[in-house]
């Protein structure tokens, strides 16, 4: 399988992640969080895309490992792994205070990045890369910046 296969599929899983996320809005219910620890929670989302993920990675690939926020590892013994976030900034879903909400999905091949796709859905933000092709903003190629010194990074007005 080629890699832009690998890259179709995480990008069409994060974009049924990000409606998710966005129309998990319309009902706090799915926002409530729900206290795994004392000083961590997780939403129905963070749980409805984990199994989103988890169940089309079985389907499509059930020789892959995956490594989720939510469950627990599925070690299957291969070299990929599927690493996934439900929801990365499940604070900022609860209370609703700021967009910054993300699904995440990447895989990995050993210890080698192959592809990574962030669906910022609020924000309607979709970044995604592939190892050796660079990484990409809604379909424009994005570059780091060269500015090596934090205190000479201004903030946009």
């Amino acid at each position: 399988m080629k890699k832009s296969d690998f890259l179709e599929f995480a990008t069409y899983i994060a974009v049924q992640a990000g409606w998710n996320i966005q129309n998990s809005y319309k009902s706090f219910h799915e926002r409530n969080p729900i206290w795994t620890s004392a000083d961590h929670y997780k939403t129905a989302v963070d749980d409805m895309n984990d199994r989103l993920a988890r169940d089309a990675i079985i389907a499509r690939f059930p020789e892959h490992s995956i490594w989720s926020e939510e469950s627990d590892l599925r070690d299957q013994g291969s070299d990929y792994t599927w690493i996934v976030d439900g929801v990365d900034g499940t604070f900022c879903l609860i209370w609703d205070f700021a967009d910054h909400t993300a699904f995440c999905i990447a895989l990995y091949n050993g210890t080698e990045p192959v592809v990574g796709v962030v669906n910022a859905a609020r924000r309607r933000e979709l970044y995604y890369a592939e190892f050796g092709d660079g990484a990409f903003l809604n379909s424009q190629k994005i570059y780091p910046s060269d500015i090596a010194d934090l205190r000479k990074v201004s903030m946009p007005a």
